[in-house]
């Protein structure tokens, strides 16, 4: 058909063909967009491929705006094919690690194999479930497969041995427990009214018990029927125990006691104002219960049943007032945290390890507290016991000064009896006793010596002074003079009044070292001792002892000035006449 020109003045209108020859191509484009997101990477090149060669077929518009729009899916196919590379490398990346994989679950069974523990059933189990099932893999893994079935084959034909040798043991171990439960019957059985060694058949049964648990395990199928058959023969011996044997039925009675003081604890400690102090009691109470001995099962079941009760009740509350508790638990790490920077400031105070109630008063504020947040109680005992052992490594080191002091004097001591010894050989005996008895009143100065050579020390001293008054006597200058420092003699014959005063004085300072020595072995236990609830016991009953030593200690001292008065006031005497 011959096209037609259009009239000269008429608008001209675009044809249909013109104006879809653009959204052709804009479609394509759209397509191409779509494109670029698909993960199915094969199909997706395919279609891009398609989208090229509808392109090519499509009508023909401005090459300007074709090209434009065929840079638009250029860029589409790019970002698709990097993102396609993008997976391959994660793929391959993915196989690699997949193969370390498969590589290391091998090394685990072929120790297995090595280590021939062919007992190991689940674990080789589990190592092929999860060989088989990672994927993907690179192609180099078909070698894995050949090795790893190798390694499985010979496990599983050990298996076989091993299991067969278990079955062996268990049979072995069968007649073990057997041969335990006949014995058992027996004693059980030779167990009534005639027997007096019931400590001797306690300790045969707990014998045969000890071997029952070191036989290993029996077959499943024989398992429950020897156990049971063990706990009734146990239970029979009990039973004939319990009706012959009156020292267990008291222990039992006793045991029975013992947690019907447990529940009437319960019981008190339910209407406890302060339910953080509550919930503490009740779970020291709880633990009692676990520790105590054993009852008959009949009063087990009621006993248990009362004490549950109790605990049950108090859990509700508890849980109704779980805010107040921790509420107070609070205010008692404030407390107690306080209570550490006190002994912290006591520990960096010299005079404070003088004072031997410092540490027993911080024992006693801690635990007139209550508890504190379970995450902080450990914390805040580390830090109050760091401050205590500080003070108390600082006691050790004031007795430990003590003890140096002790061997100072000991040396002072035996330095006064070597020249007590030297003079007297002297030429001038009378200028000699002058000097001897200003040592003598030094000797008796000198404070306390180490108690093992208190005694041995004394002798020398007294084996001094008499050696010194036999020659002053030999020389006739000094015959009124008393062994020890002087002393006018009663006449008679008598002991002189000096050597007297002398012996009762030796006598009370070797009581009053000895009271002392005590002491200080009390205080040293006592920095050693634990602040739980049997150690804090422990502590006051040192305490009470200390005390009581320390007012004997008082009172000897008070006789030992008096004496020492006396000898001062004989010996002035002799000095006037």
């Amino acid at each position: 058909m011959e096209e037609k020109e259009p009239l000269e003045g008429a608008e001209q209108q675009p044809s249909d063909q013109e104006n879809s020859q653009p959204t052709y191509y804009t479609d394509l484009l759209k397509k191409a967009g779509e494109l670029k997101s698909m993960t199915d990477w094969q199909l997706g090149a395919m279609e891009f491929e398609n989208l090229r060669l509808k392109w090519s077929e499509g009508p023909a518009i401005d090459e300007e705006e074709k090209k434009t729009l065929y840079a638009g899916i250029l860029e589409a196919q790019k970002e698709f094919n990097e993102a396609r590379k993008a997976y391959y490398e994660r793929q391959n990346e993915r196989k690699a690690a997949n193969l370390e994989k498969r590589e290391n679950l091998i090394k685990r069974l072929s120790d297995l194999v090595e280590q021939k523990k062919w007992g190991q059933f689940n674990e080789v189990a589990s190592i092929q479930r999860k060989f088989e099932d990672i994927r993907p893999l690179p192609p180099e893994a078909e070698t894995q497969g050949p090795r790893f079935n190798a390694l499985l084959e010979e496990f599983e034909k050990h298996k076989v041995e091993h299991l067969v040798k278990i079955r062996e043991k268990e049979e072995e171990n069968l007649l073990g427990k057997l041969a335990v439960l006949d014995k058992l019957k027996a004693i059980a059985a030779s167990a009534g009214a005639d027997t007096s060694d019931w400590d001797g058949l306690d300790q045969q049964i707990e014998d045969l018990a000890a071997q029952w648990k070191k036989i290993g395990r029996v077959a499943k199928e024989r398992a429950d029927e020897v156990w049971e058959q063990y706990k009734a023969t146990r239970d029979a011996y009990t039973a004939k125990k319990l009706e012959f044997n009156a020292a267990f039925r008291a222990e039992l009675d006793k045991n029975i006691k013992a947690r019907e003081a447990i529940i009437a604890k319960a019981r008190e400690v339910i209407e406890e104002t302060d339910l953080a102090v509550a919930s503490k009691e009740m779970n020291i109470l709880h633990r009692r219960w676990r520790d105590s001995g054993p009852v008959p099962k009949e009063q087990s079941d009621e006993l248990w049943a009362r004490f549950k009760e109790i605990f049950e009740k108090f859990d509700v509350v508890r849980d109704e007032n779980i805010d107040e508790i921790r509420a107070r638990e609070q205010e008692n790490l404030e407390a107690k945290m306080a209570l550490c920077e006190k002994a912290e400031a006591l520990a960096g105070e010299e005079d404070s390890i003088t004072k031997r109630d410092v540490i027993e008063q911080l024992y006693n504020e801690w635990n007139n507290l209550g508890p504190v947040p379970k995450r902080k109680t450990k914390t805040v005992w580390k830090r109050f016991k760091k401050a205590i052992d500080s003070l108390q490594k600082q006691r050790r080191g004031h007795f430990k000064q003590l003890r140096q002091e002790q061997k100072e004097n000991l040396q002072r001591k035996r330095d006064i009896v070597e020249k007590i010894e030297n003079l007297a050989g002297a030429e001038d005996m009378e200028e000699a006793l002058t000097q001897v008895k200003a040592m003598q009143q030094e000797f008796s100065e000198i404070g306390f010596v180490p108690i093992k050579f208190k005694n041995k020390v004394w002798d020398e001293y007294r084996a001094a002074c008499d050696l010194f008054f036999k020659n002053l006597r030999s020389s006739g200058k000094g015959a009124s003079s008393g062994s020890y420092g002087g002393g006018r003699s009663s006449g008679g014959g008598s002991v002189p009044e000096g050597k007297q005063l002398q012996n009762e004085l030796f006598r009370l300072r070797k009581e009053a070292d000895k009271i002392n020595e005590t002491i200080l072995q009390y205080e040293d236990t006592k920095t050693y001792i634990k602040p739980n609830k049997s150690g804090l016991a422990l502590r006051e009953d040192l305490q009470l002892k200390i005390d009581q030593a320390q007012s004997q200690l008082d009172a000897k001292q008070a006789e030992m000035e008096k004496v020492k008065r006396e000898i001062d006031d004989l010996q002035k005497g002799d000095r006037t006449e």
